[in-house]
This record gives structure tokens, sequence and C-alpha cells, in this order.
């Protein structure tokens, strides 16, 4: 069953609605030609599916990346059509069946392995071990064997998830507690999500106070989202509400099992989840959560605090990475009215240069594209301020204000405080929306030009088959590398058994091919593209693929 949501209607009363909120993580699944995979915490895509959620948050990291390597389904940021000549570099880590090579993988194998996933994320068991076996009983009769042994390792693998006890990420038989307090002008909700004894997940919810509503009516109204794809199986509420047996019926009804929604008194409260609600509470006094801040009160807030002229639409962001001056790399990430722009991400393979010449050369070519920002924010000190304001010089008076995220010393995750152009020093404060939001934008393009670096110095000898054969397409290529080695070892093959594999044409081709890169020696130059597993804009940047588990 796809699993879409509803942008409700009702949410507009009072205000008091979820899709602001931060949630449990859930897994989407873009509504593309060629569907993405993502990890959000926020439901906010009318067409995408949605699945989940999943807890506890570290296993989710470990969840996540066990169904990447099986499925391999992409997470590039670009549009893609099957006509691209190579793969990223996703491709050879065995992370995505590049759906962007038609000669690698068919718009029909893909969408057969998304449909696959989505059978996994809602558990239909047997219909995967149906289809997979039938696979592989075709595979085996036409004697593709590689194909059969890869089916059997891949339904071996998904065997392997659903007998692991500990692989419980689905939270059908989970618990849901929930509390309500007013604190002065604040209205506050608490989720404490458990299986059994275990505490899976804790969130908070603020929102502005409203007197008109009562406990009842913020949670008839909160359960209509937060219930919408999922439901535990039990719902424990501190009031009645109205249509609580009704909503009770309805998520057993579409769950196929019981759900209960019990209101919970003195008597009947667990100890276990008292403590976690009471944990909960203790841990979001010291977090000081505040509800959602709108863009346009952001805007005005970053233009306060870094004392600009004009209230800031568009922010860009700027770093750069590289070891000791080689394979340097540069990065640009965009902010936009609220939301990352991750389709005007953009990067630059420097070569032999240093951090504070890519810095100027990643804005020079920056500025030539046109469009500048409203502001810009360079990851550095005084000296990276400085070089980024003597690349604007070519822009004139109109070029866009510039500060630097300056860090603290040992702590390149942490920003310290903002320099300004005229020397001024803006400490940063934590739990402030607009600083978090310039620090997220500064993470944005660090985390970019990182990966862009690490790609370009571990991938690019992959690409050399491409450089080398550039008139063969990928599938070719690679049957080609399988069959004789190397690159170097295809030099050396005699015509007549190049002609015996693949054919006296396409062998003609491959000995010219190779006579033009023995003359010229080019680069293998990796194809990199933006790739990411979570939403830009679902705030879990955090959750990303972990190691560790088998």
């Amino acid at each position: 069953m796809k699993r879409n949501i509803v942008i409700a209607k009702h949410a507009a009363k009072d205000d008091i609605s979820l899709l602001d909120q931060s949630l449990h993580p859930f897994l989407m699944i873009t509504d593309e030609p060629f569907p993405r995979v993502m990890v959000t915490r926020r439901l906010s895509d009318k067409h995408a599916e949605y699945f989940g959620p999943f807890l506890p948050e570290t296993a989710v990291r470990f969840f996540l990346e066990k169904i990447s390597r099986l499925f391999k389904f992409r997470t590039c940021l670009i549009d893609i059509d099957g006509s691209f000549d190579v793969p990223c570099p996703q491709f050879y880590a065995k992370r995505c069946l590049a759906p962007c090579v038609r000669s690698l993988c068919s718009p029909e194998k893909y969408s057969e392995m998304i449909e696959l996933l989505r059978q996994f994320l809602t558990r239909q068991k047997d219909e995967i071990r149906i289809f997979i076996s039938s696979k592989i009983e075709k595979a085996a009769e036409d004697l593709d064997f590689e194909t059969a042994a890869e089916l059997r390792d891949f339904l071996n693998e998904l065997e392997e998830i659903w007998k692991d006890k500990h692989s419980s990420f689905w939270l059908d038989k989970a618990s849901d507690t929930w509390e309500i307090e007013r604190r002065g002008d604040r209205l506050y909700v608490f989720l404490v999500t458990m299986r059994g004894r275990k505490t899976l997940g804790k969130r908070v919810f603020a929102y502005d106070f409203h007197k008109r509503l009562s406990d009842a009516e913020v949670l008839e109204s909160l359960f209509m989202e937060f219930y919408q794809i999922h439901a535990p199986s039990e719902i424990r509420v501190p009031v009645d509400f109205p249509d609580r047996k009704m909503l009770a019926q309805t998520l057993s009804q579409r769950e196929k099992r019981t759900v209960k929604i019990t209101v919970i008194d003195e008597g009947s409260e667990r100890i276990t989840a008292r403590r976690a609600i009471a944990r909960n509470k203790f841990e979001f006094d010291l977090r000081n959560v505040a509800p959602p801040v709108e863009a346009g009160d952001l805007k005005r807030s970053i233009k306060k605090i870094l004392k600009l002229k004009f209230i800031p639409s568009k922010i860009e962001s700027f770093d750069t990475a590289h070891i000791s001056g080689t394979n340097s790399a540069g990065a640009c990430a965009v902010w936009r009215n609220g939301r990352f722009q991750t389709d005007e991400y953009r990067f630059w393979l420097l070569g032999e240069l240093g951090e504070l010449e890519s810095l100027a050369e990643s804005l020079r070519m920056r500025i030539s594209i046109g469009n500048l920002p409203d502001l810009l924010i360079i990851d550095g000190g005084r000296s990276n301020l400085n070089a980024a304001v003597r690349a604007l010089e070519i822009c004139g008076s109109v070029r866009p204000p510039v500060a630097a995220a300056v860090k603290p010393a040992r702590k390149h995750g942490e920003i310290s405080h903002f320099l300004l152009e005229n020397g001024e020093r803006v400490d940063y404060v934590e739990n402030i929306a607009a600083f978090n939001v310039l620090k997220q934008i500064r993470d944005e393009a660090h985390i970019l030009a990182n990966s862009v670096h690490g790609i370009s110095r571990d991938f690019s000898h992959f690409y050399e088959p491409a450089a080398a054969l550039p008139s063969l397409n990928e599938g070719q290529r690679r049957e080609l590398i399988k069959n004789f080695g190397s690159v170097r070892e295809l030099r050396e093959v005699e015509f007549s058994r190049l002609e015996n594999a693949v054919g006296k044409r396409l062998a003609t081709i491959v000995v010219q091919d190779l006579e033009r890169f023995e003359e010229s020696e080019p680069e293998p130059v990796p194809f990199i593209v933006p790739v990411r597993y979570d939403d830009p804009n679902g705030d879990a940047r955090y959750l990303q693929p972990l190691k560790g588990q088998k």
C-alpha cells in the first residue's frame, strides 16, 4: 500500500500542526521517473511516499546502511534520464544501480528494485520470496549463474534481517505516551515511544499558546496528521477526546491489527513511561526547544545579527577542501527563503591550489555564472574573509556582503563567532534560530566540499576505462575490463583475441581508442554529483548510513 500523506486542511486551526515540526525518522520515496530514497523528519511532500517511522535513531542509521547496499537506490541530487556516459562513484561503491547509464541499468530494472524496496518496508515477506525465487529459477534456466548467485545472496541478506530480533526497526509493537504542558505563552506536547520498558525515541513539539484550544482538541488535531501512515500497538493520552474510539477503530482497520488509544490516569500510568516523560521534559529544558520560526522572521533576524543593509532572501556559503594543496575542491551551498536549494549547489575540482587560492577561484567561477546572492558566508577566519573580498572586487559596488564563520580551536564542526568585513566580531549564540540556520548553511558547503574532495581522491581510478575508451558505452567497457583485467592489460592483448571476444568492428574501435589514449594519457576525471541520504529540508542531516552491524 502506498503511504502518501495528506496536507491536512484543519492544520490551519490555531496553527496546531506537525508540518513544520521535527518527527521520528521516516523514509521517503520521491515521486520521480527514477525515485530517490531519503530519510526525513518532516512529512511535507504530498507527492512522496513515506514509510515508518523507524526507531531508535542509531538503529535507523544501521538500517539505512543495510538497505542502501541491498537495494542500491539512487541518492544523487540531479535529474537523470539514462543518457549519461558514465555513472557516479556511488555505482563503484556498490550503493547505486546507476539508472543514469542505460547500458548499466534499464528503467524497468530500477523500477523493479524500488518496488521490492516498497514491499520490504511494508514487510510483504512472502511476496518478496516468491518473486526473487522465480528470478533465481529464470536465471539458472538461462545459464546466467552469476545473476542467480547475486539474487540468492540478496534474498539471504533479507532473511537475515527478518530473523534478527535486534533488527526490529518497525514500531507496530511499540507504544506512544503523550503529555501536554503549558508554560507561560507556550504550549508543549511531549511524546515518548517505547517497546516494553525500552525507550526508543522522544520528541517535543512547541507551539505558540492558544487558550481557546483544550488539551483534547490539541491531541485530536495532532493525531489526524501524526498517525496518517503508521500506528503503534497502543497510544496513551492524558485526556479523553470525542473521536478517540472512532480513531482507534479506523487505525485498527487500516493496520489490520488492534490499535488501542488509552486514557491514562494516576493508577494506569506505567512507571517506566512516567520516568521517560520526566526525562524528556528535563532534556527539553536543557535544549530550550522553541516553535518553528517563519522564514521571514529568520531573514529579518539574520539581517540584524550580521548588521546588513537589506534583508537576505538568498544566502550562499563557500568552503574548500584539500590535502597539502592537492586535489583541491571548492563547494557552494544555497539557501533561499527558508529552504535549501540543492539543485543550485555547485562544486569545482581545482587541482593543485592552496586553501585561499581555492576559495578565490571558487568565488570567481561562481561570479561568472551571475545571479549572485544577498549574502555570502565563508568558512574560515580573517585571511579567508580577505581572500573572498578581493575575489569579489570584479563585481564592483554591487557585490553582496560577506561574513566569515570562524571555528573555535580544535572544534571544526562548531562556530565560535562571525567576522564581518569591518572587523567586527559577532559571537555565536546557541539556541537562537537565526544563528542555527547560518551554521546549517555553513555546514552544507563544508560537507559538500569534503565529499567532493574525498571522491576525487579515492575514485579517479575507476574512470580510467572511460578516459581510455570514450567510443564505447559503459556496459561495453565493463565487459572488456571483466574479460581482460585492466586498461594496461587490454593494451597488450593481441587483436585476434580481442576480435574473438567482441567482433572485428568493436575490436577496431577499441584499438583506435587505446592508441589515442597512449598518445595523450588524459587524467581520469570522476563523474561527481551531489549525493545525500537525507532530505535537505527534512531536519535529518545527522541520520547518515552507519557501518558496524552485519
